[in-house]
């Protein structure tokens, strides 16, 4: 008996870390790669009109925070020009063609500097360019006039993906080897199983709901030491190595300013969207359990 095939979904940066894994889970007819310079709006608007995709996920971003950090103020440089320019030509495209757009954004657009958790009411306070840029794509988005949401994650992990690791993987990596820098015991972050994000992505493609704003983080907040523990317990490693270490005491000789506080409430998501973000501890309990049916559980030396 034949199955209807899932109405395609168009997406840029299919080869990032969270976009990979959507192309993954979707299988291999849901996920249409928009292969185009986002910084050229003709390409853009081309790319987009010949897509049979009605729904547009825009998951392509320069995330390099040291990098951004050394492009401040320049606005020909790549992080302005990925994340303002692109945003901006791939938001036209979709209000030109009629397709809804999927702005995935990040909670750096907090400055962390309020304990309470961060609520979509609250207004952003970036600190640095990358972030900065990461508003101002959600504002070109916001203005263009095309039907939309933006979704903020934060700290996004997943079980495996080799051009880039996320906290979680380098925690692991670190324990398995028996060799960890201290961790911050002064500050809060909401990991964000990626699998989650994706489920909550695909939701927000079906419902498609007009100007949307969401918070899609994890079911957890907690300081990268308490994280450091968590992860330890999940896979069986020993955390003794681990250190307390003081995000204020780092913070004098840093280069670039780093939110202390993103406590992201993810209660506007569930309740509209009608998506489950999991505890820290049944979120790694699930990447633990991906990684022992590949075979590729950590091991101690």
């Amino acid at each position: 008996m034949d199955t209807e095939r899932p109405s395609p979904l168009a997406g840029t940066g299919l080869r990032g870390m969270v976009g990979d894994r959507a192309a993954e889970l979707g299988g291999p007819h849901r996920w249409h790669p928009l292969e185009c310079d986002l910084t050229d709006a003709a390409a853009v608007d081309r790319a987009v009109a010949e897509s049979p995709a009605e729904v547009v996920a825009h998951f392509a971003a320069f995330t390099d925070l040291n990098a951004a950090a050394a492009q401040t103020g320049d606005r020909e440089g790549p992080c302005y020009r990925v994340n303002v320019d692109g945003t901006a030509n791939l938001a036209a495209a979709c209000r030109r063609h009629g397709r809804y757009l999927i702005h995935v954004s990040t909670d750096y657009v907090f400055s962390g500097g309020q304990e309470e958790p961060y609520r979509e009411s609250d207004l952003p306070d970036p600190l640095d360019w990358y972030s900065r840029t990461k508003l101002w794509a959600e504002r070109e988005v916001q203005e263009s006039g095309c039907a939309h949401s933006v979704l903020r994650p934060s700290f996004p992990f997943r079980a495996r993906y080799r051009r880039k690791e996320d906290l979680v993987r380098k925690l692991i990596g670190w324990l398995a080897a028996g060799r960890i820098p201290p961790m911050f015991d002064d500050t809060l972050v909401t990991p964000t199983f990626v699998d989650e994000f994706v489920a909550a992505v695909e939701r927000v493609a079906r419902l498609r709901p007009r100007n949307g704003l969401f918070h899609c983080a994890g079911g957890s907040s907690l300081s990268p030491y308490d994280l450091t523990v968590t992860v330890a317990r999940t896979f069986g490693l020993d955390a003794a190595p681990a250190a307390r270490g003081r995000l204020a005491d780092f913070l004098r000789d840093a280069e670039r300013p780093y939110p202390r506080w993103l406590n992201v409430s993810n209660e506007h998501a569930t309740r509209v969207l009608g998506v489950r973000f999991s505890r820290i501890e049944d979120a790694l309990t699930a990447m633990r359990d991906q990684l022992a049916l590949s075979g590729e559980l950590p091991r101690t030396p």
